[in-house]
């Protein structure tokens, strides 16, 4: 897993990234839609709103997927890439190591070469960085960027 530090929204342009993972929740809104209401979620759907990322995430939790291809922007891949079940709870150790295992088989299905993904559960997730970045390193190999 190669790391950078920066705005995750230029790097991963920067670097012709195949795809970049959303952290986001698994509740769904009255309307069915994917809760995208903070940190880099909120980023993406303010930043793309076109590409209508609550409704394809809604879509996706609704059928049982953690890592799902909401949409493409950019030419990359807009990804979910769930660490908490509620957003109102603390981001769950046990759900990114699902999300990670979930984000490598769908990139090697897509045969992807470059994926970036921001640091999972540490922000508005409350998890301790020094815990998360060992956690995600035995899941992760050199088609991931960790942006910091």
């Amino acid at each position: 897993m190669n790391t950078l530090q920066g705005n995750i929204f230029i790097l991963a342009p920067q670097h012709q990234a195949d795809a970049i993972c959303i952290t986001t929740n698994l509740v769904l809104r009255k309307n069915g839609r994917g809760i995208m209401g903070a940190g880099i979620a909120k980023a993406a759907r303010d930043r793309w709103p076109a590409a209508h990322l609550e409704l394809h995430l809604g879509n996706a939790i609704r059928e049982d997927k953690l890592v799902a291809d909401l949409a493409t922007v950019q030419g990359m891949h807009i990804l979910s890439f769930p660490t908490k079940h509620n957003w109102r709870e603390n981001s769950s150790s046990n759900l990114i190591i699902q999300s990670c295992k979930d984000l490598v088989k769908l990139t090697t299905t897509n045969s992807w070469s470059s994926v970036f993904l921001p640091l999972p559960g540490c922000n508005n997730g409350k998890l301790n960085r020094l815990t998360v970045i060992p956690l995600i390193t035995s899941f992760l190999d050199d088609r991931f960027t960790l942006v910091l």
